[in-house]
């Protein structure tokens, strides 16, 4: 599944306060909200409180196709291929990628 419910997210540990923090993260976090982007966003300490409306809030794996990198790769025991997320979301660097040529 490309999405999770921020409800989900919130009960495994996956949404941070520095999430909030940034207006980019929150964009991201809400683009898919049936309700829109919350007028008051949380504070820190409530960020993994799972909330009412949070169950239909869909958070996609990434924040863009350019988020998602394939890879395939292929010798004597057939094609293979690899699925790679980001994990940055903007707050690291982007793939770093080399052709290696056969």
């Amino acid at each position: 599944m490309p999405w999770r419910s921020l409800a989900d997210l919130k009960r495994g540990g996956k949404v941070e306060p520095a999430f909030y923090a940034s207006p980019a993260l929150v964009d991201w976090l809400f683009m898919d909200a049936p309700a829109g982007r919350p007028a008051m966003l949380p504070g820190p300490g409530e960020a993994g409180r799972v909330l009412d409306g949070d169950e239909t809030v869909r958070v996609h794996r990434g924040l863009g196709p350019e988020d998602i990198l394939l890879t395939v790769g292929g010798g004597d025991a057939g094609g293979h291929s690899a699925f790679f997320p980001s994990w940055s979301r903007g707050r690291s660097v982007s793939f770093v990628t080399k052709e290696i040529p056969a």
